[in-house]
């Protein structure tokens, strides 16, 4: 799956902003693909962010 993280729709999100995003759209109960989305975007980003820490551990 390509991340959306630098290109654009979600991409263009803060984090923080996704994650606020995920929680009223699950209280609102909206179109289930739509927090799937978002969910996906928000994994990415974790991963993308744990690969950098990982990478900045090995150089030190």
């Amino acid at each position: 799956m390509k991340n959306t993280f630098t290109n654009k729709g979600l991409g263009r999100l803060d984090h923080e902003v996704l994650l606020d995003t995920r929680q009223k759209a699950l209280t609102l109960q909206l179109d289930p693909k739509f927090i799937e989305l978002i969910e996906k975007e928000i994994e990415l980003r974790e991963k993308l962010s744990s690969n950098k820490s990982t990478e900045r551990k090995q150089e030190s």
